[in-house]
């Protein structure tokens, strides 16, 4: 395959309720915390694999659903995608979203763009002409916007 037309950065964070968790330190204000993360993720791996957090972790579905129990109040802190955790709080006052505290992350995230047949050229350069127009004209950011989340270039 051919990948090209980087159209978005996504980094693993960590949304908290400021009632449940008013005071965030580092990984060690999680302890005793009721947290929620996707199946098979990341995000689980890493909560999972901290012997002082992974019998209050929750697993759920996707990260949209660990970030909806947040919300409801059934979890105390999420480690989700950015994207993810932003669709669903959009700012909410009640929530504060870091970067994620622990080291085994990427802290740079990683870059979602398209993909191709490698012999398909033509289509590859006509993709990458319809992404760069949307960024030019602003719909790409007004695409994001739409679902609440900050369209981040790479």
């Amino acid at each position: 395959v051919e990948i090209f037309a980087p159209y978005y950065r996504d980094t693993v964070q960590l949304a908290r309720s400021l009632k449940a968790i008013p005071d965030f330190q580092d990984s060690t204000s999680l302890e005793g915390k009721k947290l929620g993360a996707e199946k098979i993720s990341i995000s689980a791996m890493v909560l999972l694999g901290d012997a002082s957090l992974r019998d209050h972790v929750s697993i759920y579905a996707s990260g949209i659903e660990a970030v909806q129990k947040l919300k409801a109040g059934e979890v105390d802190a999420v480690l989700a995608t950015r994207a993810e955790i932003e669709s669903v709080l959009r700012g909410d006052p009640g929530f504060e979203v870091t970067e994620a505290p622990f080291p085994r992350l990427p802290r740079k995230g990683w870059v979602i763009g398209m993909s191709v047949k490698k012999e398909n050229t033509e289509l590859a350069q006509a993709v990458q002409k319809a992404v760069n127009d949307l960024f030019e004209s602003g719909e790409m950011a007004a695409l994001f916007a739409k679902h609440g989340v900050r369209s981040v270039k790479p």
